[in-house]
């Protein structure tokens, strides 16, 4: 399962706090399995495809989002850049999912009709008679439904260092690591013995390894959501999944491999939590430019990973639609104070934050420090020496988004490496270079479930 959204609200004053950004995780929907097996589960357009159920709880997930924070903010229900930002993976699943939440947050028919004078104008150049009609039939409307369109930013895979691990094959040679380790996967086959060896029958194959079982998990999961079981296994799905879920616990298990997942995610929050304070407090800077809701759209294993390194004690294999949110927010006693919830239930924050579900902000960024990797740490990506650097920019200036500056250096010995990796760098230099107005914006692997 896989796509994650992060939204970062600048709220408006509720009691005693003043709400200053809200961070919202999610990950992708209902959807079709990832691995090849589909076991003749009847889904509509092939594997690792968003559903129909997927889309819904997009949707829903948007309008909670009205309901629970926008209607009490000034976020305005027509869609401006100055306030809000999307960021997905690039998988159809996480840019349909994204899609739908975003119809919930800015409904249609709230940008008005264009004039006479611009009706005339608004048509493709060229002949246009074969869609006379339907140009007479819009007469001055935007689009027939006048739904809004918001764009969705999105990244190539090995690119993308927030919502992604592929930029660091490393992370996945660690866990694979942890899976293999003997005396740990006894213990596996002898707590799972009767489920494992119902599926190796039922696939034809004694001899299948769990590892070989473990990508099946995935297509078992979707099916059983999708309420079309796996005819032969519905007698044993309960134990397979609690099976799928220990094997992926195991595989994340390490703690550096966590720590360089989900660096440039905090990286990421740390930044705009830093420019949000800066905004809030500057009078000077005008309600509706400041940046109020950013959407990240990722994978499940996104969202299980960060929520697991931040704390939280998952049970079960993460659910379709899982949302991650991080407050900050001004107490007027206590300063600034961040919180986290997963799917609705509050964190209690390690470390500095000593087991509490509210946390001084700069205990929380002493927190987030320690827990991310190092640039030494880094270096185990032999991809990239240090792929994640967060480029500085002036303490004066204020920030809607964050300038994430990929620096890609290929070590590979040659000439030739030598010329691709000034191409990618120059590249990756361009990409940060977008479009400014008062400030700089911004715009998996295959793991077990995307």
């Amino acid at each position: 399962m896989k796509i994650f959204v992060i939204a970062f609200l600048i709220l408006g004053s509720f009691g005693a706090e003043q709400n200053v950004f809200l961070a919202q995780l999610t990950s992708e929907g209902a959807r079709s399995p990832n691995g090849e097996n589909l076991f003749e589960c009847g889904f509509e357009n092939g594997r690792k495809e968003i559903t129909s159920m997927g889309l819904r709880q997009h949707y829903l997930i948007g309008s909670d989002l009205v309901n629970t924070y926008t209607q009490k903010l000034d976020v305005e229900k027509l869609y401006s850049p100055l306030q809000v930002n999307v960021r997905s993976t690039n998988h159809n699943m996480t840019l349909m999912g994204a899609q739908a939440q975003l119809e919930a947050l800015f409904p249609p028919n709230i940008r008005g009709p264009l004039n006479d004078s611009q009706v005339a104008l608004a048509v493709p150049p060229g002949d246009n008679t074969i869609i006379e009609e339907e140009i007479i039939a819009l007469g001055n409307n935007i689009m027939a439904l006048n739904f809004q369109t918001v764009p969705i930013h999105a990244m190539d895979f090995q690119k993308e260092t927030v919502l992604m691990g592929e930029w660091c094959p490393e992370i996945y040679e660690m866990n694979e690591r942890k899976v293999k380790d003997a005396q740990w996967m006894r213990q596996i086959e002898e707590k799972y013995s009767n489920a494992l060896a119902k599926f190796r029958t039922f696939m034809g194959n004694d001899n299948l390894t769990i590892h070989e079982i473990y990508p099946n998990i995935d297509t078992i999961y979707a099916c059983d959501f999708n309420q079309d079981k796996v005819k032969g296994l519905e007698s044993v799905t309960k134990e397979l999944l609690a099976f799928g879920f220990e094997y992926l616990e195991q595989y994340w298990s390490y703690e550096l491999s966590r720590k360089i997942f989900v660096h440039g995610f905090l990286s990421d929050l740390g930044r705009y939590f830093q420019d949000g304070r800066k905004q809030f407090e500057d009078t000077s800077i005008d309600l509706f430019e400041q940046i109020k809701l950013a959407l990240y759209f990722g994978t499940v294993e996104t969202t299980y990973v960060i929520s697991r390194h931040l704390g939280f004690q998952h049970t079960q294999l993460p659910q379709f639609a899982s949302q991650l949110l991080i407050h900050l927010a001004k107490d007027t006693e206590r300063g600034y104070v961040v919180s986290v919830e997963y799917n609705k239930n509050l964190l209690k924050l390690r470390g500095e934050c000593e087991e509490k579900t509210s946390c001084l902000y700069d205990n929380f960024n002493s927190f987030i420090s320690k827990i991310s990797a190092d640039e030494d740490q880094l270096s185990v990506c032999t991809v990239t020496k240090n792929t994640m650097l967060i480029s500085e920019r002036n303490s004066d200036e204020y920030s809607n988004s964050l300038s994430l500056e990929l620096i890609v250096t290929i070590t590979v010995l040659g000439f030739i490496s030598i010329i691709i990796s000034a191409i990618i760098g120059h590249k990756a230099a361009q990409y940060q270079i977008i479009k400014r107005r008062r400030t700089t914006r911004r715009s998996d692997s295959e793991s077990f479930m995307e």
